[in-house]
């Protein structure tokens, strides 16, 4: 159900989903939240019980059934919105996850511990990805001395 927004429709519904594979994963998730491992300790206890009560409303819908198909199409569209919720708020909380590591600093032998968020770390590659497509754009765009011809 990634990718699925708020305003679900039955058509970008995977209707064959296992029922039993969306629980585990859901399990999963709840015994992150409950132990604020995994950045959900970032988010505000407001946000972790709003997982929490839409996962306590998704078991509820999915009790009994096998497939997302075999519940009525309102009730895939709810429980589309209520993965979707979950999602999102997940999706906040691994950007939210602290990771460390040991940098040295330019010019010294000495490491210091350097702290960021999985968020600041994805925006610094690609900060650094877009620097180098930008230097080596800009040596494509350089008119090259022909061939023979000395500086």
């Amino acid at each position: 159900f990634a990718g699925i927004g708020h305003a679900a429709d039955l058509a970008t519904i995977d209707k064959t989903q296992r029922v039993d594979a969306i629980i585990g994963q859901q399990n999963q998730i709840r015994a992150e939240v409950k132990a604020s491992r995994n950045g959900w300790d970032a988010l505000s206890q407001e946000k972790r019980d709003e997982v929490l009560k839409d996962q306590d409303q998704l078991f509820v819908l999915l009790q009994g059934k096998q497939t997302i198909g075999d519940l009525e199409p309102d009730r895939q569209v709810e429980a589309a919105n209520l993965l979707s919720s979950i999602n999102a708020i997940a999706t906040n909380a691994e950007d939210e996850r602290m990771i460390c590591t040991r940098e040295r600093k330019m010019g010294s032998n000495f490491t210091q511990r350097v702290c960021r968020t999985v968020a600041q770390l994805r925006r610094e590659r690609e900060a650094a990805r877009d620097a180098l497509q930008r230097g080596d754009q800009q040596q494509r765009m350089q008119p090259k001395s022909p061939a023979g011809v000395g500086l």
